[in-house]
């Protein structure tokens, strides 16, 4: 079973192309601009309840959140994603790193899982030497030191929260809402999906390729041609594209592509 198999399992449905009746709104912030993009924020002070609040409110709080830093926010998705089977942290660290976002990020994996941690999209596990859970009672019947003894591994697991935002958030259900709201770029993303497909491209090249395209020369916004950036910036945003030594496709950024070659 190939990675596409196995998502499709996980979501019970191919999921490739999104699914409009899923019940999940298609407003999709991960294609938005990120808080720091527009205006400087502080962190939201409240915590969430997955008792108290309801489903819709843990979600907006973690879309936030992983949303709240556009260096971070395609990181953050990833590990969500890896976290659907139960993950020992310094496993998770390791994969986080192996990631060409990893890069850019703005802080240290560690820090990022406990971001989603605490915005509710993943769930923390401590294991004994035995591989036996460690509870809370065993903590506060234990002096500091002992508690921390006590502790031979850590688990990370993505919440029911955090799935229902990896579902919502699939890089092809992005792109595909890309390709709904801007029918006419269609042959622009599929000429640009292949020429990055080739090999790491860098943007001098990319806009050589679309300076020449009809849809660059004959849309227009605000009185201006639209500019190649555009198209490379929604299609990052989207996790069609991914920064490896040049602008290159993602896994999901080629599944996409050999989806609208077969059409």
């Amino acid at each position: 079973m190939n990675d596409w198999d196995l998502r499709n399992a996980e979501y019970g449905r191919d999921v490739s192309w999104g699914d409009a009746d899923d019940g999940i709104e298609s407003d999709n912030g991960m294609l938005d601009p990120a808080e720091t993009d527009l205006a400087s924020s502080e962190a939201t002070p409240e915590k969430p309840n997955a008792g108290a609040w309801s489903q819709e409110k843990c979600l907006d709080f973690l879309e936030r959140e992983v949303c709240r830093h556009p260096l971070n926010r395609e990181l953050l998705y990833k590990t969500l994603e890896l976290c659907l089977d139960p993950l020992e942290l310094s496993a998770l660290e390791q994969r986080m790193l192996s990631f060409p976002e990893a890069a850019q990020a703005t802080q240290d994996p560690y820090h990022l899982v406990c971001l989603l941690e605490d915005a509710g999209g993943l769930r923390r596990t401590e294991l004994d030497g035995e591989g036996r859970e460690v509870t809370d009672l065993q903590k506060r019947e234990s002096t500091e030191d002992e508690a921390d003894d006590l502790v031979a591994s850590v688990l990370f697991e993505t919440t029911e929260t955090g799935r229902t935002f990896v579902r919502q958030h699939d890089p092809r259900r992005r792109f595909a809402e890309l390709l709904d709201a801007e029918p006419v770029r269609k042959n622009c993303y599929i000429e640009l999906l292949g020429f990055c497909n080739e090999r790491p491209r860098p943007y001098t090249e990319i806009e050589t390729l679309l300076r020449s395209n009809a849809v660059l020369l004959s849309e227009k916004k605000s009185g201006l041609p639209l500019q190649p950036s555009v198209f490379v910036d929604k299609l990052e945003r989207a996790g069609i594209l991914e920064w490896r030594d040049g602008w290159s496709l993602s896994q999901e950024g080629r599944g996409c592509l050999d989806a609208l070659r077969g059409e």
